[in-house]
């Protein structure tokens, strides 16, 4: 086991756990949103407005698969929306840092740079109650973030990985 994804929903903490836990394993690490910024020189708001999600989750795939040389992936929250994306993610470990969804709006109630956050209050409940079964369909492990400091979360990974995966490799 070479490869560590972390998925959920926005807001989970996926590159705030996944930077501390770099720092703690001394493991590569990166965040796939600030990769496609990065590579495609504008950001995502941007990509939503100006091409539509569709492009952006091809960007995503493209992106996953150039991803390879990390040894922790922080993902979108809508990594899951291809089967691609899942079979890739299944080489490795895939992690799912949970967050209700109450507790993903008190961390994003002052958050405006999040297309699909941005939407009524039906379609993002819809939105995460179908990302959750699909987070919780491909994930090796499941960890509660809810109302738990990064330093607890990270800790949590770190002892399952280091239980089950004694040979952590970046």
């Amino acid at each position: 086991m070479n490869k560590i994804y972390l998925i959920g929903f926005m807001g989970a903490g996926k590159t705030t756990i996944g930077q501390k836990l770099s720092e703690i394993l001394k493991l590569s690490f990166i965040d796939v949103d600030q990769y496609i910024e990065k590579k495609y020189e504008t950001d995502i708001p941007t990509i939503f407005k100006t091409y539509g999600e569709e492009r952006f989750r091809e960007y995503e795939m493209i992106s996953l698969k150039e991803l390879t040389k990390y040894a922790i992936v922080a993902t979108g929250g809508g990594i899951v929306e291809r089967k691609e994306n899942i079979q890739l993610m299944k080489k490795g470990v895939t992690i799912y840092l949970y967050a209700s969804l109450s507790e993903i709006k008190k961390r994003l109630k002052h958050e405006t740079n999040r297309p699909l956050w941005n939407q009524t209050q039906k379609e993002v409940e819809n939105l995460y109650e179908r990302r959750h079964k699909m987070y919780e369909k491909c994930a090796d492990i499941i960890v509660n973030t809810n109302g738990k400091s990064v330093n607890r979360v990270t800790e949590r990974v770190k002892n399952i990985l280091l239980h089950k995966y004694p040979k952590i490799e970046a």
